[in-house]
């Protein structure tokens, strides 16, 4: 059987995420309102779907100026929105921070899954998946993603990335009172 990739079309892609304070301590309305989590959303690594995202070709800039973060990839179910400090690295691939709607039902159903996780061997489970076109495929290796188009990015317990890394950079104060981290 051979398999037939097309050289544009929509995608997802999944990795592990992390939860950190937010930037500014001072603005007690942000920790009341956000938990921000961060993590790389896309890299060169082959993921479980037998595909690679070339970082050179990542264009962002509609993500980090309209873009929203949702659940699960439903596009309806919006839990947050990317920060100033999103950025694509040539090198390593979409570096994502985000403010998630703290009183979003998802939201605190990730957050009290992450507490549940973190020391078991299971804690880089939860993940970032970037959503968009693929504009262009590698013409010798197809599974090679050489430009894609990002509108979005979900928070998924199924990340397929499995090389990308992350770790807890803080905990939030409304974290440690509210989800026992």
């Amino acid at each position: 059987t051979k398999t037939i990739f097309s050289k544009q079309g929509n995608f997802n892609i999944f990795l592990p995420i992390d939860v950190k304070k937010t930037a500014d301590a001072n603005n007690s309305n942000d920790n009341d309102n956000f938990v921000v989590i961060a993590g790389w959303a896309s890299t060169p690594d082959w993921d479980t779907q037998g595909e690679s995202v070339d970082p050179i070709g990542i264009d962002a800039e509609y993500f980090k100026q309209a873009g929203w973060i949702d659940y699960e990839h439903d596009t309806n179910d919006v839990i947050g929105f990317p920060t100033g400090n999103t950025f694509t690295d040539p090198n390593q691939g979409l570096y994502v921070e985000a403010k998630l709607f703290k009183s979003n039902p998802h939201v605190q159903s990730i957050l009290d899954l992450y507490s549940d996780i973190q020391g078991t061997d299971r804690a880089n489970s939860l993940g970032f998946s970037i959503e968009g076109q693929v504009k262009e495929r590698d013409e010798e290796n197809p599974r090679i993603i050489k430009s894609v188009w990002i509108t979005g990015v979900a928070v998924t317990k199924n990340p397929a990335n499995m090389q990308a890394t992350w770790e807890l950079l803080q905990k939030s104060n409304t974290l440690e009172a509210g989800y026992g981290l």
